[in-house]
């Protein structure tokens, strides 16, 4: 969280600690406007780690317990082993770092 979004130090932390114990889509949705509402629009950082959130909660929800990213692959894994989704490693299709979390998103949630 920037400092320029939420100068308070302790606030900073009392969010993150929020951000970390989110535990559906619906959370990471309440934070969303309740920042909104307190702080004004979201900086592109806070919204990322705000997606992150959703990534990790899908893929609890589907006991992944590891996502990476190479050589333009998404892989997944379960207990150690990586698994295919439809037979392959979904590739990254985009180049910036949002639209690449929607398609790790995406492909979680397809898990």
């Amino acid at each position: 969280l920037p400092f320029t979004y939420v100068e308070d130090e302790r606030l900073r932390v009392s969010l993150y600690r929020k951000i970390a114990e989110t535990s559906s889509p619906g959370d990471v949705k309440t934070l969303r406007t309740e920042f909104k509402d307190r702080f004004g629009p979201l900086p592109k950082s806070v919204e990322r780690l705000l997606v992150l959130s959703d990534i990790r909660i899908a893929a609890s929800e589907r006991k992944i317990d590891r996502i990476e990213t190479r050589d333009g692959k998404i892989m997944c894994s379960r207990q150690g082993q990586y698994f295919l989704t439809a037979g392959h490693f979904p590739r990254l299709k985009k180049h910036d770092p949002d639209g690449q979390l929607a398609e790790i998103l995406a492909a979680v949630k397809k898990a």
